[in-house]
């Protein structure tokens, strides 16, 4: 539908969910049931995907930094990653505004 597209889990989330409440309203069938059960697949193994590479880097902070500096390194990985969404790092070909977007925009 558009392109490959690189983008938060939240907005795929948030896609998973109008969908599915449309099909709730108006029915599933035909190629909206292709689309939806594409769209929920996708969520599920993102979500799974997520959840294990968070516990991957939970085990290595636990291993490689000081119980003392857990909550350090793990407030910087945060503020990394928060500053990381602030500048356009996603790849985004139905976006509104641009093809790369950062997470503000690829909100909107």
């Amino acid at each position: 539908m558009g392109g490959v597209a690189w983008a938060p889990l939240l907005r795929l989330s948030a896609l998973a969910g109008l969908m599915s409440v449309l099909g709730f309203v108006d029915g599933v069938e035909g190629l909206m049931a292709v689309a939806l059960a594409v769209v929920l697949v996708q969520c599920a193994v993102f979500s799974i995907a997520l959840w294990f590479a968070a516990g991957f880097v939970i085990r290595l902070v636990r291993r490689s930094a000081g119980e003392r500096f857990q909550g350090w390194v793990v407030g910087g990985i945060a503020l990394v990653l928060a500053v990381a969404s602030l500048f356009p790092i996603y790849t985004t070909p139905m976006s509104s505004t641009a093809r790369q977007a950062n997470v503000l925009e690829i909100l909107d």
